[in-house]
């Protein structure tokens, strides 16, 4: 089931479009994940489902071996609430699969909690320190972390 059902696009030549996965399939398909290429969404019309507790898994791998990942792993999953696999340059050739998935595990774990006087500095740097590498594949200096 998709999440989304239809799309209203303002294209480059200024048209509106009305797009959904059985009108206007193209512009649809292309602006789903487009970052903007083909036009800007305007309105989304979305199917809304229940809100459960979920728990994230990813796992990195050849983009040559995510296709199999997906039909072996996620499609046609029932556990699977979302899920997206996300590709880095330089060269894309690794993708990065994150899936959500439906879970019955207690919502916060008491080990990872930090008391009320500290706070999560120290994770939020380690955690941007780790994206950027992963996004760039290169070192990381000084000069590039945040302040």
């Amino acid at each position: 089931m998709r999440s989304v059902k239809s799309l209203r696009v303002v294209l480059a030549d200024g048209s509106v479009v009305e797009a959904s996965p059985i009108e206007q399939t193209e512009i649809f398909n292309g602006v789903i994940g487009g970052y903007g290429a083909l036009g800007v969404i305007t309105e989304a019309t979305l199917q809304l489902t229940d809100n459960v507790r979920v728990k994230r898994h990813t796992e990195t791998m050849p983009i040559t071996g995510y296709r199999q990942y997906f039909f072996d792993h996620i499609r046609g999953q029932t556990s699977a609430v979302f899920h997206s696999g996300n590709i880095f340059p330089v060269d894309y050739a690794v993708v990065r699969a994150v899936t959500l998935s439906r879970t019955d595990d207690p919502v916060t774990v008491e080990d990872r909690l930090i008391p009320a006087d500290q706070t999560y500095r120290l994770n939020r740097l380690a955690f941007w320190i780790q994206r950027y590498i992963d996004e760039t594949g290169s070192d990381l200096s000084v000069a590039d972390c945040p302040e």
